[in-house]
């Protein structure tokens, strides 16, 4: 087995990637960025062969020396919920169209994830078009809870990308709530329109204040997601298992 694996991240107009060895250290990272065309979005699906092909270029031009990969999930794919006890009951779709993942929290609840199957096998498809091996698929969230697995108390990230941000509530390293907005930064990109720019930047904060009210959580911080996956991203999770399905 490959001691050292990759840790990709597809956002919506970027690609992340970083090669660590099995020890979490990182070896070496590269940034693919295409802000002209989205990879994908709330609203528009991922393409596997545009995907694959953008990161087959970007791996070539790193020289990575690994197959093995773990790729971050947006939050706009997948259903969570908080819930006593672990039932597909609580998510509002087939259970035969989605696989469900689930972490204990604190308190004894669980934080369920359902990760639609159709949106896994496109990832998967990206792997084989890379000819990478995908050794797991992680919610973005639980990537950014791992950063703070060693704070105390309950935190809310703000995770800003180009065309969207992810608010996720984290304590002691796990997921406790996780909301989506398709508002990101990539209108701080644009000139002559500052109006823009001070429009979305406080869609995003008035969400944040209202998060943070409504959870209860005094500190908010804010994140990227090259420090997320650097930091997150884990080749194996002791906190998450797959026996439901």
């Amino acid at each position: 087995m490959d001691e050292s694996y990759l840790c990709i991240d597809i956002g919506t107009s970027s690609i992340k990637v970083l090669e660590k060895n099995a020890f979490g250290k990182v070896l070496s990272w590269g940034i693919l960025e295409r802000p002209s065309k989205s990879f994908h979005s709330s609203i528009r699906p991922i393409d596997a062969e545009d995907a694959a092909g953008a990161l087959t270029n970007l791996l070539s031009c790193m020289g990575v020396s690994t197959q093995s990969a773990v790729m971050s999930l947006p939050s706009f794919y997948v259903f969570t919920v908080i819930a006593d006890v672990v039932d597909p009951k609580f998510i509002p779709a087939n259970p035969a169209t989605y696989r469900l993942e689930a972490t204990q929290l604190d308190d004894g609840r669980y934080f369920i994830v359902a990760i639609p199957k159709e949106v896994s096998e496109k990832y998967e498809a990206i792997a084989d078009l890379c000819a990478l091996r995908l050794v797991r698929l992680e919610l973005e969230s639980s990537a950014i809870a791992h950063r703070f697995q060693n704070d105390l108390g309950r935190k809310l990230v703000v995770d800003i990308g180009s065309r969207s941000t992810t608010f996720s509530v984290v304590r002691n390293g796990s997921v406790e709530y996780v909301f989506h907005s398709d508002f990101g930064g990539a209108s701080q990109a644009l000139d002559g329109v500052p109006y823009i720019k001070s429009y979305v930047w406080d869609v995003i904060m008035n969400k944040t204040r209202e998060i943070a009210e409504k959870q209860k959580i005094e500190q908010a911080l804010f994140s990227n997601s090259v420090f997320n996956i650097a930091n997150g991203l884990q080749k194996i999770s002791s906190q998450a298992f797959n026996g439901h399905s």
